[in-house]
């Protein structure tokens, strides 16, 4: 068996442990990052009067396109984990396939926009899935990812400041950590978590210069890369306000790069 399909197939294994209460323990569905994804993804369907047709990949519960459907007229949502899509609500506009990234079951030019959430940490390789991407968008049509880990923010939280500082350190989340907390709640082998979150695991999460080089390799333009959700942005905004969270926010983004490993996570919006 290669190292790529072990990683698949450790991901069928990880999420269909947690599929059953993956709504509930997922950060990503607090109010404040609904408003946040929602705004992004109502902006790229208004380019289509909302008659679009969008697909999600690695869509799991189906986050993205529970959003997506205010928006467009249908959205497709594709994973490898069956007990992940038996999650999705019902709804008429809602398509949850059975189908891996890197061999998508549409034709060329099908989609209007493609959204991935929290996704490409968990490919073996980006290469095949970004492919797949293009090929099924059709000419001008947007690729939206986002919640992918910044390889500058776990190489910080490994700094011999950071981790002799207790109010510090206990800002950052190792990789070590993040390993034996998944395992330990979900009752899995520590190596099924390293291989299910592979390029998070082992190799420490993406840098913005390799996602961008990776997308103009696929054929995407118009490339935006972004950091996000700075170290202890949580506490920020629950004691001093979004608005207070924006300002810290901003100030560090105009101290790029010095300040890259304080943002978690990367996002991105790319065109064919």
């Amino acid at each position: 068996m290669t190292l790529a399909t072990k990683v698949k197939k450790a991901n069928v294994e990880y999420h269909a442990k947690m599929a059953g209460a993956y709504d509930k323990t997922q950060p990503y569905f607090t109010q404040d990052n609904i408003t946040r994804v929602e705004k992004i993804i109502s902006e790229i369907g208004e380019r289509t009067g909302g008659k679009g047709t969008a697909l999600d990949i690695g869509c799991g519960t189906g986050f993205v396109m529970r959003i997506a459907e205010r928006h467009f007229s249908k959205v497709y949502g594709v994973d490898i984990t069956k007990e992940m899509l038996d999650q999705i609500p019902a709804s008429k506009k809602l398509f949850p396939v059975l189908a891996d990234s890197e061999n998508l079951p549409f034709g060329d030019n099908t989609f209007d926009a493609c959204f991935s959430y929290s996704f490409l940490h968990h490919l073996y390789d980006l290469k095949p899935t970004l492919k797949e991407i293009r090929r099924v968008l059709k000419p001008g049509g947007t690729y939206f990812n986002d919640q992918d880990f910044n390889r500058a923010y776990f190489a910080l939280s490994r700094d011999k400041a950071v981790k002799n500082n207790p109010k510090i350190s206990a800002e950052f989340r190792t990789l070590d950590a993040v390993e034996k907390e998944v395992a330990a709640k979900y009752g899995l082998d520590p190596k099924t978590v390293r291989l299910a979150e592979f390029q998070e695991m082992k190799k420490g999460g993406f840098t913005a210069k390799e996602l961008e080089k990776q997308l103009k390799a696929s054929g995407f333009r118009k490339i935006d890369v972004r950091h996000r959700w700075f170290v202890g942005q949580a506490r920020v905004q629950n004691e001093c306000g979004m608005k207070a969270a924006e300002e810290i926010n901003a100030y560090l983004l105009n101290l790029m790069p010095l300040t890259s490993g304080f943002f978690k996570y990367l996002s991105f919006k790319a065109v064919k």
